[in-house]
Protein backbone atom coordinates (compact mmCIF):
# COMPACT_ATOMS: atom_id res chain seq x y z
CA UNK A 1 0.00 0.00 0.00
CA UNK A 2 0.91 3.62 -0.35
CA UNK A 3 3.33 4.81 2.81
CA UNK A 4 3.32 8.88 2.78
CA UNK A 5 7.56 9.71 1.78
CA UNK A 6 8.02 11.06 5.25
CA UNK A 7 6.68 7.78 7.18
CA UNK A 8 9.09 6.34 4.93
CA UNK A 9 12.15 8.24 5.92
CA UNK A 10 11.22 8.03 9.42
CA UNK A 11 11.69 4.14 9.18
CA UNK A 12 14.94 4.76 6.95
CA UNK A 13 16.33 6.79 9.80
CA UNK A 14 15.63 4.67 12.90
CA UNK A 15 17.43 1.87 11.08
CA UNK A 16 20.26 4.44 10.39
CA UNK A 17 21.20 5.30 14.14
CA UNK A 18 24.55 4.28 15.31
CA UNK A 19 25.98 5.33 11.40
CA UNK A 20 26.60 8.18 9.88
CA UNK A 21 24.22 10.18 8.18
CA UNK A 22 22.87 13.46 7.03
CA UNK A 23 18.94 13.46 8.54
CA UNK A 24 17.03 15.86 6.47
CA UNK A 25 16.47 18.79 8.58
CA UNK A 26 13.05 19.56 6.13
CA UNK A 27 11.22 16.97 8.39
CA UNK A 28 12.60 17.99 11.62
CA UNK A 29 11.65 21.51 11.00
CA UNK A 30 8.49 20.76 10.11
CA UNK A 31 7.90 18.25 12.79
CA UNK A 32 9.03 21.15 15.11
CA UNK A 33 6.74 23.07 13.81
CA UNK A 34 3.60 21.16 13.82
CA UNK A 35 4.64 20.30 17.20
CA UNK A 36 4.98 24.21 18.50
CA UNK A 37 1.53 25.04 17.24
CA UNK A 38 -0.31 22.18 18.34
CA UNK A 39 0.78 21.86 21.74
CA UNK A 40 0.90 24.72 24.41
CA UNK A 41 3.68 26.75 26.08
CA UNK A 42 1.84 27.28 29.25
CA UNK A 43 -0.22 24.36 30.47
CA UNK A 44 -2.62 26.48 32.72
CA UNK A 45 -2.57 29.44 35.16
CA UNK A 46 -4.00 29.50 38.73
CA UNK A 47 -5.89 32.17 40.12
CA UNK A 48 -2.71 33.79 42.16
CA UNK A 49 -1.00 34.46 38.61
CA UNK A 50 1.31 30.88 38.89
CA UNK A 51 2.08 29.58 35.41
CA UNK A 52 2.24 25.94 34.50
CA UNK A 53 5.01 25.19 31.59
CA UNK A 54 3.97 22.91 30.04
CA UNK A 55 6.84 20.29 30.23
CA UNK A 56 6.05 17.99 28.21
CA UNK A 57 6.30 20.21 24.98
CA UNK A 58 9.67 20.90 26.09
CA UNK A 59 10.81 17.22 26.51
CA UNK A 60 9.73 16.52 22.68
CA UNK A 61 10.88 19.70 21.43
CA UNK A 62 14.73 18.49 23.47
CA UNK A 63 13.85 15.04 21.96
CA UNK A 64 13.98 16.02 18.54
CA UNK A 65 16.48 17.70 18.42
CA UNK A 66 18.64 15.08 20.37
CA UNK A 67 17.61 12.44 17.70
CA UNK A 68 19.25 14.52 14.81
CA UNK A 69 22.62 15.07 17.26
CA UNK A 70 22.79 11.69 17.29
CA UNK A 71 24.53 11.20 13.70
CA UNK A 72 26.94 14.14 14.03
CA UNK A 73 29.54 11.87 15.77
CA UNK A 74 29.46 8.94 13.61
CA UNK A 75 31.94 8.49 11.33
CA UNK A 76 31.56 7.28 7.55
CA UNK A 77 33.28 4.05 6.76
CA UNK A 78 33.56 4.89 2.97
CA UNK A 79 37.02 6.20 1.87
CA UNK A 80 37.49 9.51 1.59
CA UNK A 81 37.98 10.61 -2.58
CA UNK A 82 39.95 14.27 -2.64
CA UNK A 83 38.57 14.67 -6.37
CA UNK A 84 34.83 14.25 -5.29
CA UNK A 85 35.57 16.88 -2.59
CA UNK A 86 37.07 19.37 -4.52
CA UNK A 87 33.95 19.01 -7.64
CA UNK A 88 31.89 19.54 -4.62
CA UNK A 89 33.60 22.48 -3.40
CA UNK A 90 34.01 23.96 -6.60
CA UNK A 91 30.40 23.43 -7.06
CA UNK A 92 29.27 25.31 -3.62
CA UNK A 93 31.55 28.07 -4.51
CA UNK A 94 30.22 28.69 -8.26
CA UNK A 95 26.21 28.64 -6.79
CA UNK A 96 26.42 30.87 -4.09
CA UNK A 97 25.48 33.89 -5.41
CA UNK A 98 22.01 34.07 -5.39
CA UNK A 99 21.53 36.93 -7.56
CA UNK A 100 23.99 35.88 -10.28
CA UNK A 101 22.02 32.47 -10.09
CA UNK A 102 19.02 34.65 -10.43
CA UNK A 103 20.25 36.73 -13.98
CA UNK A 104 21.81 33.80 -15.35
CA UNK A 105 18.27 31.62 -15.43
CA UNK A 106 17.10 34.07 -17.41
CA UNK A 107 20.24 34.09 -19.40
CA UNK A 108 19.16 31.01 -20.16
CA UNK A 109 15.28 31.00 -20.63
CA UNK A 110 14.18 34.54 -21.06
CA UNK A 111 10.66 35.42 -19.29
CA UNK A 112 8.11 35.15 -21.62
CA UNK A 113 9.56 32.02 -23.07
Amino acid sequence: GYHPPSQEYRAMIKRQKGRACVPYFGVLLRDMLCYEEAKPKVKSKTQDGTVWVNIKKCERMGQLVSDALLFKGNRYTHKSRPHVASLIEKAMRATRDENALYDLSYRIKPRGT
